[in-house]
């Protein structure tokens, strides 16, 4: 992560493990989840000279596509910054980093 003088934003969000219900937001019915904050993802934001993401814990395609998307909905906007993402969280084990990504981001 960046020195903290030069972070313009920071979102940290936990994890999570669905009690009941997996499935079931899928079809719009209720489910139990609770947060996990001991599995966590960060995110920062900084200025800097050309847009760039890194993370420890995501792939290189994920991170071109994160990238293309957020410049995408950003539009032409003559901010340059660099995206540090770091997670605690496991992928694909159903804790949640894909949430806690799109979150934070």
């Amino acid at each position: 992560m960046a020195s903290q003088n030069h972070v313009c934003g920071e979102s940290k969000k936990p994890g999570k493990i669905i009690l009941f219900g997996e499935h079931f937001v899928v079809y719009q019915a209720p489910a139990l989840s609770i947060p996990v904050h001991s599995l966590h993802l960060v995110c920062q934001a900084n200025k800097t000279s050309a847009e760039t993401f890194t993370s420890s814990t995501l792939s290189t395609n994920v991170l071109n596509t994160l990238q293309a998307q957020a410049l995408s909905l950003l539009g032409n906007v003559n901010h340059t910054f660099q995206l540090d993402i770091l997670s605690t969280i496991p992928m694909g084990k159903g804790l949640g980093s894909s949430a806690a990504l799109c979150v934070a981001v």
